[in-house]
């Protein structure tokens, strides 16, 4: 198992900010992204069965929720799932100040992250 980290969403605002950063320090990097179209992008959307494939190989991932919905512990506990399976154990959230650990949205992704998670963190920046 490699050292890779998907990084999801890693066209958009933070996550490409990531990917740069992990870039400069040598980094093994996989975009989890809508549109891939390049050699390191893997397909991900929250909501397509498929999506799990983009973990593979990885040890790490950086999470943002889908923009499109509020549901996300629904939507996202059975990718996040299937990623424990195919050995990823640490997981990032990019999450909010104003949602505590167990609350709606990324709250219920927290405390699932929190119970079930080898290695988590949650960013809640303001």
């Amino acid at each position: 198992m490699g050292e890779r980290i998907l990084v999801i969403g890693g066209k958009g605002t933070t996550g490409k900010r990531l990917v740069e950063r992990l870039d400069a320090i040598g980094a093994e990097v996989a975009i989890g992204t809508r549109t891939p179209s390049g050699p390191r992008d893997r397909r991900f959307d929250w909501g397509d069965g498929a999506s799990p494939a983009a973990f593979d190989g990885c040890s790490a991932a950086y999470l943002v929720a889908p923009t499109n919905r509020t549901d996300h512990l629904d939507v996202m506990r059975p990718v996040l799932e299937d990623a424990l399976e195919r050995q990823v154990r640490r997981f990032v959230l990019l999450s909010s100040s104003l949602l505590e650990r167990g609350g709606p949205m990324m709250g219920g992704i927290h405390g699932w992250l929190a119970d079930n998670a080898p290695e988590w963190a949650v960013l809640r920046p303001s």
